[in-house]
């Protein structure tokens, strides 16, 4: 998507999910897992989704079109979203479709609550969460 965005020409690759964990694609992801780059432009490889995104911004958005500015309230604030997306939301939903489309055996604790209800519930209630109720590890930093 963000290379749409960004009208950044590339090639798409769609692999089975056994390939994915053999050669030649773990030369690519040595986790056997997608998503994964290749930069001819650069000569990088990356691999997660995150590395990947601040990778594409930062390489190819230097317009900001539609990231911002470095150091800017709304860049860290995207920042903040990218992390909560790939050590949150992301593992769930991944967990969720490989308990509920590959675990060969099925099971009702992972499929019901664990891995499909608790990640949907966690994306509500940050939309409806006022700052004010910051959770207990949060921090107010002190101008120095």
């Amino acid at each position: 998507m963000i290379l749409e965005e960004l009208n950044v020409p590339y090639t798409f690759k769609m692999l089975e999910f056994p390939d994915m964990k053999k050669e030649p694609y773990e030369s690519i992801n040595p986790n056997g897992r997608v998503p994964a780059i290749e930069d001819p432009n650069t000569s990088i490889t990356l691999w997660e989704s995150g590395a990947i995104i601040d990778y594409l911004i930062e390489n190819y958005d230097k317009q900001h079109n539609i990231s911002f500015a470095a150091g800017s309230k709304e860049y860290y604030e995207a920042k903040q979203w990218l992390f909560y997306q790939v050590s949150g939301q992301g593992p769930y939903f991944e967990q969720a479709v490989w308990f509920s489309l590959y675990h060969p055996e099925k099971l009702l604790s992972a499929t019901s609550m664990r891995f499909v209800a608790s990640p949907a519930s966690s994306t509500a209630s940050c939309r409806t969460r006022n700052s004010s109720s910051a959770a207990s590890s949060a921090m107010r930093m002190r101008r120095s």
